[in-house]
């Protein structure tokens, strides 16, 4: 016999708490697409944070040494900027009667290689290199075509697009400007910035 409820009407059939989160679950729209970026997104942290390691490893390698090669040294720390910041070329500047000479230098075109050993660079305002030289600080420029005072040779012949300066510190001495740029519009992060600067600083 069917129950009825007390006005008379059929009774309400009961749905078992489990069925009821079966159907939630079912209604729920797919969230597979969500979970694979998440786990492309942990890939990519854990491989950059492996590699940053390694990069890290080697360059201390050279630097527990007794004796080590200085242009190794800087020859390794421009590859594994390069390739740790995603940067097209780099090129390290060190002082040397009051301009700024190539100490190492990687990415660019031959020509503008030749161009940038015959003429050092003065610290000023109208390169990358010699702005964070002179003011002894990091110099991110997203967009050099939105700096009017970035018009020098050096971004006309290098044809870069974004560029990152920052100095090399040793006790509190600028010995050196690190500098990363690319050739397409594309500001660094601010943990790649981070990375340049621990790394220029000894």
């Amino acid at each position: 016999m069917q129950r009825r409820k007390s006005d008379g009407g059929p009774a309400k059939k009961r749905v078992h708490p489990n069925k009821r989160k079966a159907r939630r679950i079912r209604a729920a729209p797919d969230s597979t697409p969500d979970l694979k970026k998440q786990i492309d997104q942990r890939t990519r942290e854990r491989d950059e944070a492996l590699e940053q390691q390694a990069a890290t490893a080697e360059v201390l390698k050279l630097l527990s040494r007794s004796r080590f090669d200085l242009q190794t040294m800087l020859d390794t720390l421009v590859k594994s900027a390069m390739r740790l910041c995603a940067s097209d070329a780099a090129t390290i500047w060190r002082p040397d009667g009051g301009v700024l000479k190539v100490a190492t230098q990687r990415g660019f075109a031959r020509e503008f290689e030749e161009f940038a050993r015959n003429n050092p660079i003065a610290p000023g305002r109208d390169t990358v290199s010699g702005r964070a030289f002179l003011e002894g600080r990091t110099v991110h420029v997203p967009d050099i075509l939105r700096d009017p005072d970035l018009g020098s040779q050096y971004q006309l012949r290098g044809k870069y697009r974004s560029a990152l300066g920052v100095p090399m510190l040793r006790d509190g001495e600028t010995i050196g400007v690190f500098v990363l740029t690319r050739s397409k519009l594309k500001p660094f992060s601010r943990k790649q910035i981070e990375l340049v600067q621990n790394a220029s600083r000894r």
